[in-house]
């Protein structure tokens, strides 16, 4: 997969999860953006799970 095409797919990604999140409750929203943070603050080296 071209970068250009991983650029487009992530941008999706984040169009769809970005809608979602709208549609959410505020607390759903919430414990969404503390998972993400949660996630995003892990070692990338957890992919083997």
């Amino acid at each position: 997969m071209s970068e250009q095409n991983f650029q487009d797919r992530m941008a999706e990604a984040s169009e769809a999860v970005y809608q979602q999140i709208l549609t959410n409750s505020v607390q759903d929203v919430e414990a969404a953006l503390m998972q993400a943070h949660h996630n995003a603050s892990q070692p990338q080296d957890t992919q083997g799970r």
